[in-house]
């Protein structure tokens, strides 16, 4: 149903096992997520973007 309704709607679709597969993976890092997080196993870091004439020009945040 979501894959339908993310392609526009009025649309149908049939099973896909590999389909499963994606959005068992995708449940298995969102809890090794929640879980690193609850732990404090991330921490984040600023990490400055800079142009060719060495100015900062941006920031990148980063967890890791």
């Amino acid at each position: 149903m979501h894959e339908a309704k993310a392609s526009g709607g009025n649309l149908f679709r049939f099973f896909d096992p590999d389909m499963l597969d994606i959005v068992n993976a995708r449940a298995v890092m969102e809890a090794d997520l929640r879980l690193g997080l609850a732990q404090h196993q991330l921490v984040l870091h600023y990490q400055p973007q800079v142009n060719a004439a060495g100015n900062t020009i941006g920031t990148e945040a980063l967890t890791r």
